[in-house]
């Protein structure tokens, strides 16, 4: 995005989407791996990306954000009695909120708290929610197509 060292990414909606399903154990070891690969250099981030400098950089609290929002959703997903198409919306959007905390707050470092919430947050709640809301009923859909 022209106006955002942000970019718009799947990464997170997935990553959140995985966290719910393989609990907190399981989001920690996924995302984990995920950003020590592009710590070592492996290009899995946005356009390519890898290395120290991107967790340095305007992104970096995004990434480190992704770690702790997939330990949270993971653990509320799992201790759900009911685990229906809202639960899992409900909890990647706590998990997105998480990533929107901590990626705001150390973009600010570069460029304020209110450009941060303007260009890293802001433009981001829309596409994330149609994501999650889409991600949200794929359990539901594969459900009803596997009973047929």
């Amino acid at each position: 995005m022209p106006f955002s060292p942000v970019p718009f990414v799947l990464q997170v909606s997935m990553l959140l989407f995985f966290a719910a399903k393989l609990g907190s154990r399981g989001a920690i070891t996924m995302v984990g791996s995920f950003l020590l690969q592009g710590l070592m250099g492996f290009p899995v981030f946005s356009m390519g990306q890898a290395g120290l400098p991107v967790f340095l950089g305007p992104r970096g609290g995004y990434l480190c954000g992704y770690l702790v929002a997939a330990a949270i959703v993971g653990f509320l997903h799992e201790r759900r009695e009911e685990k229906s198409a809202v639960s899992l919306a409900t909890d990647m959007a706590i998990g997105n909120l998480v990533v929107y905390f901590f990626g705001a707050a150390y973009l600010s470092s570069f460029i304020g708290i209110g450009k941060a919430v303007m260009v890293g947050i802001l433009p981001f709640i829309l596409p994330n929610a149609l994501k999650i809301l889409a991600l949200s009923t794929l359990p539901r859909m594969y459900h009803l197509h596997k009973m047929r």
